[in-house]
């Protein structure tokens, strides 16, 4: 029982030490940056114009037109 506990303790050792690095920080975090500059700018830019491109996030704003804003009928006029 004590050596498989040892052999568990060891892969979870393994497991976390690249956590510890700060490598591993500098990466997360340009990572996240990089997710949120993209994010603003699908809902900053492109979504204000109705400008639809391809991918995830021209997908996204047909549903959301879809979904979100309901239909044309029930819009209040600007």
């Amino acid at each position: 029982m004590k050596d498989n506990y040892k052999i568990t303790m060891k892969s979870f050792k393994e497991i976390v030490h690249p956590l510890a690095t700060w490598k591993f920080w500098k990466e997360l975090i340009t990572m996240t940056l990089g997710m949120a500059v993209g994010a603003a700018a699908v809902y900053y830019c492109l979504m204000p114009s109705k400008l639809v491109i391809g991918s995830i996030s021209g997908l996204s704003i047909v549903l959301a037109e879809i979904f979100i804003s309901g239909p044309r009928s029930c819009r209040m006029s600007a």
